[in-house]
């Protein structure tokens, strides 16, 4: 018993063929049955641009750590106390770009604390807090190239929350 085959197998493949640009510069291929339609240069150039920006992972955590600090110094507060106030205030003053997320970690030891703010999937900054001696906390503040304008502000942040609140209250003279 023989099948007979109807036409040969080139025919059964899809083939593509393709039109000059009709109007407006739209250029159709089919392939077999389908039809697909191909925009301007300049619109399929804006749509890749827009698919590589949303996969983007921005500036991470270990980018920023990696980087000397900016700025440094040595304030008269516990590190601990000084690290809570810091990301506190970063959590809830009003930021330029919009209100950044805040994290923050310990280090192995307990004796360093790390403040850090993200936005837009992007590390912006962070703040390092590490005693130096029971009252005196050494504080370094790095930021990535997302970051660019916010120094001066966690800056005020860090010696707002390493000034007293109150003054000191004067001698009364109680020990004479």
């Amino acid at each position: 018993m023989t099948s007979k085959r109807s036409g040969n197998s080139e025919e059964n493949r899809p083939t593509l063929r393709t039109s000059p640009p009709g109007p407006g510069g739209v250029l159709n291929a089919d392939i077999g049955r389908v039809r697909l339609w191909f925009m301007h240069p300049f619109s399929l150039l804006l749509l890749i641009v827009l698919l590589t920006s949303c996969t983007g992972s921005g500036t991470s955590l270990g980018e920023v750590r990696a980087t000397e600090p900016l700025k440094s110094g040595a304030l008269q507060m516990p590190y601990d106390h000084l690290a809570a106030c810091v990301k506190a205030r970063i959590k809830t003053d009003p930021w330029t770009f919009g209100q950044p997320i805040v994290g923050s970690e310990w280090g192995i030891d307990r004796r360093i604390v790390r403040v850090y703010a993200v936005y837009a999937r992007s590390t912006l900054f962070e703040v390092t807090f590490q005693p130096i001696s029971p009252g005196t906390t050494r504080v370094d503040y790095r930021r990535s190239s997302d970051g660019h304008g916010t120094e001066e502000h966690a800056w005020s942040i860090i010696e707002q929350c390493a000034s007293p609140v109150f003054p000191p209250p004067p001698d009364s003279g109680a020990g004479r």
